[in-house]
């Protein structure tokens, strides 16, 4: 028996023995209470990844008789319900700009099906197709909530992107006049597509080949940048051939200084392929059928400024809500897309559709663009900055040529981008609460003549700047 025991002199939380051995064990059992909205938020970022996964990978494509197995609505599901648990939980989820100019986007979008030429098809695109893609990409800003995440699912996705590259070059099946198309389906189905894939995570892997310390990783990257510029050259696509120097410029202008010399030797290594390619086949004529289209010998530049002129003047025609989403199909005539997302959505949901669209990317890359030039931002925020803008810019130009507004790829870049804001301005609010506690002022000069209790005490009740419009925390307008 204690000696406090026989004494009477019983500490004051404790009034028999029996509380003094009980109590402990209440403790430890508290101390070991799940935190049940962490786990169903790792639950929805695994489930996200095995999404990335089986989006990029086509593993039902690569897979004997695995064609028909819904892998991707699965994990798609999935990691949807544990986002949606995880978010009613969550007092605190809130929505950047982009995201929110994505829901009204998907507004317009419903709006329209009700004024569609074929209501059935159009619910199918908006309610089963699009509101999947909304709410993924919801749970990829949500889920991404620190740099090692987000980096894990950049990095998955441009892997899975540059193994599919080197299996279309391996397989090398060639459709129309001798161009490579996709080893699978999906959104590497043909060579347009093939091609726009492969050059929106150009950047990324030059991130990855820069920022890698291991000389034999490094070598990796750069081996893997090799084969998917052959790969994007042998598709012979003239918009990934303009993405493709829209991104490596930006990318030298974003990524920052010490990548300079890694972009440069990467441009003289396209160049090189690029001229490879060119003497061997017609690829050279297609490019200077961008401005001559009269060296086009297929004539395909001509049917699709056709299709481009449709798309717009159906928009002309119906400029509030379109002929429907999905309807444009029927109206050219031959079953054909407008090869031109911008005026494919404004021929199919109205005008409105298509400036919520622009302007969604345009936000994006602004924002992007000043995290990268930013000198308070970490060093590897900046350069995943740098890497974004040169993506997203380079999609911006590609999906001039191709009909993507549909697509979960089309988004998976504003997610990363929204993803990195929010990381970004956790970062100026965590610096900016340690220099409240540490008693400096925002010029860094420390405070004096007070005393430091106080001082303590007015940082612990200071609040943090109030959300601004952009609804992330922070006005993304450059000073």
């Amino acid at each position: 028996m204690a000696a406090w025991e026989n004494s009477g002199d019983w500490p004051e939380t404790y009034t028999t023995v029996e509380d003094y051995v009980e109590r402990p064990r209440i403790r430890s059992k508290r101390r070991k209470k799940i935190d049940w909205n962490a786990t169903r938020s790792k639950a929805a970022y695994f489930f996200l990844v095995l999404f990335e996964a089986v989006y990029f990978g086509r593993p039902m494509d690569l897979i004997p008789g695995a064609e028909n197995f819904p892998f991707a609505k699965i994990t798609g599901v999935l990691a949807i319900g544990g986002f949606v648990l995880s978010s009613t939980s969550n007092q605190k989820f809130k929505m950047s700009k982009e995201m929110k100019l994505f829901v009204a986007l998907f507004i317009q979008l419903c709006m329209a099906t009700a004024f569609s030429t074929w209501r059935g098809g159009s619910f199918n695109i908006v309610f089963m197709g699009f509101s999947k893609i909304l709410l993924l990409v919801l749970v990829l800003v949500e889920c991404a909530s620190s740099i090692g995440r987000l980096r894990q699912l950049i990095y998955l996705h441009t892997g899975l992107v540059a193994v599919i590259a080197l299996l279309s070059i391996i397989k090398h099946d060639t459709v129309g006049d001798g161009r490579v198309t996709g080893a699978v389906n999906g959104i590497f189905g043909n060579p347009n597509d093939l091609a726009c894939a492969v050059v929106c995570v150009v950047p990324f892997a030059l991130m990855f080949m820069i920022s890698e310390r291991n000389p034999a990783v490094k070598i990796g990257w750069g081996i893997a940048l090799s084969w998917m510029a052959y790969c994007v050259f042998v598709t012979a696509s003239r918009g990934a051939f303009m993405g493709m120097l829209v991104c490596l410029v930006a990318g030298w202008i974003y990524m920052g200084k010490s990548s300079r010399r890694i972009i440069g030797a990467a441009m003289g290594l396209g160049l090189l392929v690029a001229v490879a390619v060119g003497l061997q086949g017609g690829y050279g004529t297609r490019v200077k059928s961008i401005l001559n289209p009269d060296l086009d010998e297929t004539r395909s530049s001509e049917a699709r400024q056709d299709l481009l002129f449709l798309s717009i003047e159906l928009a002309e025609q119906y400029p509030l809500f379109g002929i429907g989403p999905g309807q444009f199909l029927e109206y050219s005539g031959n079953w054909h897309v407008a090869h031109n997302s911008y005026t494919e959505f404004a021929a199919e949901a109205g005008l409105l559709a298509a400036i919520l669209f622009t302007w969604m990317l345009v936000h994006t890359i602004r924002k992007a663009r000043y995290i990268a030039l930013a000198k308070e931002a970490d060093p590897q925020l900046r350069v995943y900055a740098g890497a974004i803008v040169a993506s997203l810019m380079a999609f911006s130009l590609m999906i001039f040529f191709l009909s993507l507004e549909y697509q979960f790829e089309t988004y998976i870049y504003i997610g990363y981008g929204s993803a990195l804001g929010a990381l970004y301005s956790a970062s100026l609010k965590a610096r900016q609460a340690e220099q409240e506690n540490n008693g400096v002022t925002e010029e860094g000069v420390e405070v004096e003549g007070e005393d430091e209790n106080a001082e303590d005490s007015e940082a612990e009740d200071a609040e943090l700047p109030e959300e601004t419009e952009s609804g992330d925390g922070y006005d993304w307008e450059p000073s």
